[in-house]
């Protein structure tokens, strides 16, 4: 695919452009990990509309609805060991497989695309109190928040997301060793099919929008996305709290218990 894209870039630019934004725009399916399938196989099933698109939905528990959102080329059971303590601290707690995601239908996705899934979510099965999200999950979730009309969520919690769209592509564009001009092509394109500049998309700049009260959890060896892109999304989010861990990487974060508490915690704290 590389030799492609560069024969492309060199004989039609604009294909080129194309062909690499659709691989952008397409997550590999990954198998669910079987230390989830427990807490999964508890789950009462539902379905969220997106689109025409029937979105796997899942349930636990009764009482103020937590929302839970993963990351690109994951699904929802990716943050399954949230669920047994928000629920032991009374709450139902949803969580979905996004477009193109494990069980949810689809080939494609993008940041808009995912954010209108997370809106769907909290508008179809809320109101919600708050919602945690993983990588390109908590993207998605600040763009969904930022254009609700009316969302009853207090709380917000990040664990380790990235800050700025630009960072993603570059990451992508590094990975298939793109050339420049097929870079540039590719941003034009979003632009076009967005209808708003990429900066409009950034984590740090939605976040700093938002009237709800944050935490943003970054590793400082996070292998996927650097911690300064959780610390940029602290430091625009008025009030949001960042808690720096060390030595459990991009994935890692969502199975410590250290974690797991204080996020939960966060949640369940009285309202100020």
């Amino acid at each position: 695919m590389r030799r492609t894209l560069r024969t492309l870039d060199a004989l039609a630019p604009p294909l080129a452009a194309r062909l690499a934004l659709s691989i952008f725009r397409t997550p590999r399916r990954k198998q669910r990990d079987q230390r989830d399938h427990a807490v999964m196989e508890t789950a009462q099933s539902v379905t969220i509309r997106h689109d025409a698109m029937p979105l796997a939905g899942y349930v636990w528990g009764s009482g103020p609805m937590v929302l839970l959102a993963h990351g690109w080329e994951s699904q929802a059971s990716r943050l399954s060991n949230f669920v047994a303590p928000l629920v032991g601290q009374g709450y139902r707690v949803v969580a979905f497989d996004g477009p193109a995601h494990g069980a949810s239908p689809g080939k494609r996705s993008d940041l808009v695309d995912y954010g209108r899934a997370v809106a769907a979510a909290l508008t179809q099965l809320g109101p919600a109190t708050a919602v945690i999200a993983h990588s390109f999950g908590g993207m998605a979730t600040l763009q969904a928040l930022s254009v609700l009309p009316a969302v009853s969520i207090k709380r917000a919690v990040l664990l380790a997301s990235p800050a700025d769209l630009h960072f993603i592509i570059g990451g992508f564009a590094q990975t298939l060793d793109l050339p420049a001009r097929t870079v540039r092509g590719m941003k034009r394109l979003i632009v076009r099919r967005f209808g708003r500049s990429l900066e409009d998309y950034s984590a740090a700049v939605t976040a700093a929008s938002l009237a709800v009260a944050g935490l943003v959890v970054h590793d400082r060896d996070d292998e996927v996305v650097p911690f300064d892109q959780g610390e940029a999304i602290a430091g625009a989010w008025a009030g949001a709290k960042l808690v720096a861990t060390t030595g459990l990487g991009h994935r890692g974060i969502l199975r410590d218990p250290t974690v797991i508490e204080q996020v939960v915690d966060f949640i369940a704290a009285p309202t100020r």
